[in-house]
């Protein structure tokens, strides 16, 4: 509600966008490989800080959000490439 509140609905609707972006990019296309596992854990721990970010606000603040965002972005481009 916080960004809601900040940002308006414009802005709500861009963080609705980054959260599903975030969930869907590393959990898409899972597999039982080494580079699937790890794409599933990815997006099991953004899922984790979304869920606990539920009961604080400092997501844009969290650097595990970022880096996790940031792995599941690489682990999907290299699903892509093979």
């Amino acid at each position: 509600m916080t960004v809601a509140a900040e940002t308006g609905v414009l802005g709500f609707a861009l963080f609705l966008w980054l959260v599903f972006a975030a969930l869907v990019t590393p959990l898409r296309r899972w597999s039982n490989t080494p580079l699937g596992r790890a794409r599933l854990a990815c997006g099991l721990g953004l899922l984790a800080i979304l869920v606990h970010s539920l009961f604080y606000n400092a997501l844009f603040e969290d650097p595990m959000f970022w880096g996790l965002l940031a792995l599941g972005a690489v682990g999907a481009r290299e699903v892509e490439q093979a």
